[in-house]
C-alpha cells in the first residue's frame, strides 16, 4: 500500500502551489497547481526509492501517484486563480530539497514545501 502523503500539503494549504518547467506547459492557474503536486510528488518518490524509505516493493511511480492522489484529496487545484511572480522560484527550490529530508519518511513525515513556495498560486476557499 502506498501511504498516506499528507505533510506536504500542510504548507500548500489554501495558498500555496506552482508549476513544473518538465510538464507540458501548464499556463492557467489550475494546471500549474496540479504540476507543482507532480513535481513535488516526483521528487519525493524519487528520493524514498532512492534511499530505501518507500513502500517496500513499490516503485517510483506508485509512490508518486499514492503522493498526488493524497494531496489532491485536500488541495484542489481546480480552484486555483492566480500564480505569483515566484513560479520558477519555487520549482527550482522544490528540486533542490535533499533526498535526506524525507529519512523520516516512514512514519508519515514530510519535508514541506521551500518557504518560496508559499502564496505561489492562490486558490479560492
Amino acid at each position: 500500500m502506498v501511504r498516506v502523503w499528507a505533510g506536504a500539503l500542510l504548507v500548500i494549504g489554501l495558498y500555496g502551489c506552482g508549476g513544473s518547467d518538465t510538464a507540458p506547459p501548464a499556463e492557467t492557474p489550475p494546471e500549474r497547481c496540479d504540476a507543482l503536486l507532480d513535481r513535488y510528488c516526483g521528487h519525493a518518490a524519487d528520493c524514498v526509492i532512492q534511499d530505501g524509505v518507500g513502500d517496500p516493493g513499490a516503485s517510483a511511480a506508485d509512490e508518486k501517484a499514492g503522493c498526488v492522489a493524497s494531496l489532491m484529496q485536500g488541495l484542489d487545484c481546480s480552484k486555483a486563480v492566480s500564480v505569483s511572480p515566484n513560479y520558477e522560484a519555487c520549482l527550482s527550490s522544490i528540486e533542490a530539497v535533499d533526498c535526506s529530508e524525507y529519512a523520516n519518511f516512514q512514519s508519515g513525515s514530510l519535508p514541506i514545501l521551500p518557504a518560496v513556495c508559499e502564496g505561489v498560486i492562490r486558490v479560492l476557499e
